[in-house]
Parts: structure tokens; sequence; C-alpha cells
């Protein structure tokens, strides 16, 4: 039978803005039945964030954030739904104590539901509940030397997940990092910094970095970098258990990655132009693998992946009037990745 297809949407924005402190408000709703059958959704979003200067030493920012998702799912699963809900809140400020120091603590908190239902009309079976929270909290501090500036910081994260196929998880995560940034010449600038990273499953981890930059001339600049990360296994990774589905893998180590750049950037009257190439190596990747399609998907560290890649951009600016500019930008990357298993 025929079928009319609707989708429909309104947003709301607000701003206001005082000498000591200014707001932003802004929500949306967008319903619709899709462009075919189960492809159903709805979205509500809502954003606040407010800045406050107390004076001209201390200032605060805060925010909060919620979104409500209604999603439909593959073909294969046509009788799906899965809703999500997300709640974020954050807390910073800033406090300039001296000329040389400077102190910015920050606290957040973030709260996620995801109800995912294979039957939609049936809630008895194939369904997944997963509620998680997370709470984090960052101080950092910059002391400005005579030449150079020194920037410290440590943070600390709570990871809370209670699922009907994950189960009941926590783990903790600290991390110190500081770092060195100085002019050693007028022309060339140099950043050192290092993460030291704890975790309560993995242990611990060193992250170091530099990144460099020197002008040529005023129109001319170089600029090179390189760091290493890592990206923990989350609680999905880890846990799931889906049977005869999806499964996790207790066994998965983090992936580890050192990344390096280098490039130029040239300013001249209204043109800006841009180019880099740069290097990503990834090893112990984690991916969702089987053998045969008997078998159920399960993560894995499935073998490492280097990644070669260029991108540039060029933009043209020009005002037309006091209060008018035009602007006119291309862009292009390309990127080759070789996979070893």
């Amino acid at each position: 039978t025929d079928k009319t297809f609707t989708n429909r949407g309104i947003q709301f924005g607000a701003n206001l803005a005082e000498a000591k402190h200014q707001h932003q408000l802004y929500a949306s709703h967008d319903l619709g039945n899709g462009y075919r059958y189960n492809t159903a959704y709805e979205n509500n979003k809502l954003y606040y964030q407010g800045n406050f200067q107390f004076n001209a030493s201390n200032s605060l920012i805060a925010s909060y954030g919620y979104v409500k998702n209604g999603f439909y799912a593959a073909p294969g699963d046509k009788n799906s739904k899965e809703l999500v809900e997300t709640t974020l809140v954050s807390l910073q400020s800033k406090h300039q104590l001296s000329d040389r120091i400077t102190l910015a603590p920050r606290i957040s908190y973030r709260y996620n539901f995801d109800d995912y239902r294979y039957f939609k009309n049936d809630l008895n079976k194939a369904r997944s509940l997963h509620y998680s929270n997370s709470i984090a909290g960052e101080i950092n501090s910059t002391y400005q030397l005579n030449k150079g500036q020194i920037g410290v910081g440590v943070e600390y994260r709570n990871e809370q997940i209670s699922s009907t196929s994950i189960r009941n998880h926590t783990r903790d995560n600290v991390g110190f990092y500081a770092e060195y940034k100085t002019d050693l010449t007028p022309k060339l600038n140099v950043n050192l910094g290092t993460y030291v990273n704890y975790n309560s499953q993995y242990g611990w981890q060193a992250f170091p970095g530099i990144d460099a930059s020197y002008a040529v001339n005023s129109n001319l600049k170089l600029v090179a970098n390189a760091g290493t990360s890592q990206r923990i296994p989350s609680f999905t990774d880890l846990y799931l258990d889906q049977r005869p589905g999806n499964i996790g893998n207790i066994n998965v180590e983090s992936e580890k990655a050192f990344q390096t750049e280098i490039g130029f950037k040239y300013n001249k009257r209204n043109w800006n132009f841009n180019a880099y190439y740069f290097y990503r190596s990834i090893t112990d990747f984690i991916d969702w693998v089987r053998l045969t399609t008997n078998e159920p998907w399960q993560a894995q560290n499935f073998g490492d992946l280097s990644t070669n890649g260029f991108n540039t951009k060029v933009t043209y600016l020009t005002n037309l009037t006091a209060n008018q500019s035009l602007k006119f930008s291309l862009s292009y990357a390309y990127l080759d990745s070789d996979f070893k298993n």
C-alpha cells in the first residue's frame, strides 16, 4: 500500500550578552516517519552555556547538554528500535593568581542511557539496556617564565556501566601531564610535553610529544610535530555478551599509536594556503572480526595499521564592505592505509 513519509522539525536559539555574563540557549526537535518502512526517528536536543566574569582575574563557564534520540536499524532487523538519552554537565573556571601563574580547574559529568529493542513490539526478548556514568575532574596550571611557559596538570575519570549484555563494571583513570613552550629563537617555537597515564585495568603508560614551528618570513611558516597515544578498549570491546551474537574479549589490549606531521602555512594579503603530510602507525589495532560466518563477531587485537596521508587547503577572503565579506575555500585530502595482520 502507498504511504506518505513526512519529516518536520523546529529549532530555537537565544543569546544574552552583558558586560560580565553571557548566556546561550539552544533547543531543537526533529520528528519523522522516515523514507521507508521502520525508518521513523525522533531527536530532541537542549544546550545551555553561561560565561561569567567575576573580575579581571576570575571567570567561570557552565554548560548543560541533553540529547534524546530514537533510531531505526538495518534491514536485517527491520522491526528493531533504539532509544538513546545523554546528559552532560560541565563547570570550569580560570583564575589569574599572579602575573605569572594561572590556575584552571574543571569538573564534568556524563550520563548515557541506551535501550536497543531488536523486536520493538515484543520487549521480553532480544533487548539490551545500558546505563553508563562518567565523572571527571581536572586541574591545570601555567607558569610564565622569563623565557617560555611551563604547564602542568592532573585529571581523574571514573567510568561505570550497568548493562543487561555487558553486566556491571567500573574503572578509574588518572593522568598527569606537563609541557614546556619556548621560543628558541625569534623565529623558532618549540613545545615539549608528555602525558603519564594510569588506568586501573592497564596500569601505567607514558606518551611524549613535540611540536615545532619556524617562521621563514612574515608570510611563510613551517610546522612539524610528533607524538604517541593510546586507545583503551571500551566496556563493549571487553565484556559484551550477546551469544549466539557478538561477544567481547577480556584479553584485548590497548591500541598504541605513533603519529607525525610536517607542513607549511602561507598567508599573503587575501590568500591563505596550507599543506601537510602526515603518517600514523597503530599497533594492536582493535577490530571486530570472525573467521567464518558461523562464528560470532568478537573484539580482537587484529593487527597493525599504518596510514600515509596528505591534505591541503586554499582560502581566498575579500571584504566587500565594512560589514560584509566573501570567502572561497577548496580543500583536498588523500589517505593511503596499509593493514598488516
